[in-house]
């Protein structure tokens, strides 16, 4: 009872306190001390970033496999074949626009913050 006491007495808000672990760094936020940090948005975006990457480079090998199986199983039809071709063609452009993504990403990040990898490697600079 005597514990209970001792966490009541530390937190005065009705919600609750929560304290971050010993070592945690908290980040800044939008407009922390009449200034905005755009770190966290960086971040963010990198993480958005990352994971278009991963779902389209899962999403283009399901689509080269279900092409290899369309012109597998086209049992000689030209339209069949066709249409296998165009499906693998069209998933090999999609991943050479995906890929040119990162020399985008490292132009615009050499452009207007002078490092390449601001995009694609963000760090967060504590002030």
């Amino acid at each position: 009872m005597m514990f209970l006491d001792v966490l009541i007495a530390a937190c005065t808000d009705p919600i609750g306190c929560i304290t971050p672990p010993a070592g945690v760094i908290a980040l800044p936020a939008i407009g922390d001390g009449g200034k905005v940090t755009l770190g966290p948005i960086i971040i963010l975006l990198n993480l958005i970033f990352k994971l278009v990457f991963v779902v389209g480079g899962l999403f283009a090998f399901l689509n080269f496999l279900a092409g290899g199986f369309g012109f597998i199983n086209a049992g000689g039809d030209p339209k069949q074949v066709s249409a296998a071709w165009n499906k693998i063609q069209g998933t090999f452009l999609g991943l050479i626009v995906l890929v040119s993504s990162f020399l985008i990403a490292a132009i615009l990040g050499q452009i207007f913050f002078g490092n390449a990898t601001y995009f694609l490697q963000p760090t967060l600079i504590l002030k």
